[in-house]
């Protein structure tokens, strides 16, 4: 049986292609997630027919990688990049990234002389959950698209049942009930998700762009972007829509920091459990760093844009609330990490800048805090001792999200004691100079507010 290679990170990616090609065109598939283990499984597996690989995995050069090793050992095995090409290798077709996974599929079999048989032996992911999030802020309007829950029937196996018909108006209320029972994601189906994520994004930029929304109200809804954004971000990538969405979120993030009653309305809304952790963290760094900047030199309305944005995409790269919170190196030890996801959070403080690299009218320099906001230069792994190399801004971001990693472990509320434990703590880590600076800052803004 021919066989071939998928290189990846993308679970959902590499299971949709592997099944297709082992039904359409009868293939044996082996799965790598990244082209270094590709190239350590090619060393003992030299009858690999084709392989498909992504350009570029976080901040490896995948399909250089390959056609580099393909080069050195005089062979030319057929190699299918998703993304752009960026080899002299001979042997190489290019699949769009933002193709369906079909156009992958065909191409394979072209270059393998085969026809697939799609009528017969198609497994295609009918559906995508959507996070119930984006409903929230689209209520009285129509979506344009029908929406399911999932419910299982048997081990493997789903039965999706449609709650909301393309042209249903409902209540913000309406989609609350479902929070309220535990449901978190709604499906719809994989042809309608480009329309629908662009028409949420659509709603939400125009609302954050009403300056009656104030207060705790203007908090949600920024909150709630907040969340629309990073789907974006990871689901469709970077195109206009993201730019907006994210400029109008920033803009609405700032506003929020400017209400006079800001730190009461969070606290409020974050005991009522109305924010997310994901955002909990990063409006909490940003609204704390916003608070103690104007006590260093090197404060200024530029230094507090970057906090701005380095506060908003320094996770950015992670999807999973649970990765966020391992930020120190003992965090990273003692954590039990599923496949694939320990170099993710590794590298995620890198891919993060890299990500924003891809915006053009971010401040200058927000992505080399973002690289070095775990005190690492390089934006990958975390220090063993504190960092002295680094900027005093991402000094001082260390600091502060420390704390608020600390803070957002409590629940009530929270006491001048809890607090000083929090300091009593992070003082035995944080005993050098630009860092002891950022404590007492802290430590003034926040006891002294008790």
């Amino acid at each position: 049986m021919t066989q071939i290679l998928i290189i990846d990170s993308d679970l959902n990616l590499r299971t949709i292609l592997k099944l297709n090609l082992m039904k359409t065109l009868g293939l044996n598939v082996v799965e790598k997630n990244t082209a270094s283990e590709a190239v350590a499984l090619l060393e003992i597996l030299p009858t690999v027919s084709l392989v498909i690989c992504r350009d570029k995995i976080l901040e490896e050069e995948s399909a250089s990688l390959i056609a580099n090793y393909f080069t050195s050992k005089h062979t030319l095995i057929p190699l299918i990049i998703m993304g752009k090409n960026t080899t002299q290798y001979p042997q190489v077709c290019v699949v769009d990234v933002s193709a369906s996974w079909k156009i992958a599929i065909e191409m394979v079999a072209q270059v393998l002389g085969m026809r697939p048989n799609w009528e017969e032996n198609l497994i295609a992911q009918d559906f995508v959950p959507i996070s119930i999030s984006h409903f929230l802020n689209i209520h009285q309007t129509s979506i344009g698209c029908d929406v399911y829950v999932r419910v299982k029937k048997e081990e493997g196996i789903f039965q999706y049942i449609k709650r909301l018909h393309s042209q249903d108006t409902f209540q913000r209320s309406d989609i609350e009930k479902y929070l309220a029972a535990e449901l978190t994601e709604f499906f719809i189906t994989k042809e309608s998700f480009p329309r629908f994520v662009n028409y949420v994004t659509s709603k939400f930029v125009s609302q954050l762009d009403q300056t009656s929304i104030m207060g705790k109200e203007r908090l949600q809804l920024t909150a709630e972007s907040y969340e629309i954004t990073r789907d974006r971000i990871h689901s469709i990538g970077i195109d206009e829509a993201t730019i907006e969405i994210v400029h109008e979120s920033i803009k609405s993030m700032q506003s929020c920091l400017k209400d006079g009653s800001a730190l009461d309305n969070f606290l409020q809304m974050l005991q009522a459990n109305q924010l997310t952790y994901l955002y909990a963290h990063s409006y909490f760094s940003c609204l704390l760093l916003h608070g103690i900047v104007g006590q260093f030199s090197w404060n200024s309305a530029q230094v507090r844009d970057k906090l701005t944005y380095l506060a908003y995409f320094h996770d950015i790269s992670l999807e999973e609330e649970y990765l966020v919170k391992i930020n120190t190196l003992e965090d990273f030890t003692n954590f039990s990490f599923k496949k694939h996801e320990k170099e993710k959070v590794l590298n995620h403080a890198f891919a993060s800048s890299q990500i924003v690299d891809r915006f053009a009218e971010i401040p200058i320099g927000v992505s080399v805090l973002i690289r070095e906001h775990h005190g690492m230069k390089n934006g990958i792994g975390f220090p063993d001792e504190l960092n002295l190399k680094i900027g005093p801004v991402s000094m001082m971001f260390m600091v502060v999200e420390a704390f608020v990693d600390q803070f957002l472990q409590l629940s009530g509320d929270v006491t001048k004691e809890q607090l000083q434990e929090i300091y009593t703590k992070l003082k035995t880590i944080y005993n050098k100079s630009t860092y002891q600076q950022t404590l007492a800052a802290l430590e003034a803004l926040t006891l002294g507010r008790k």
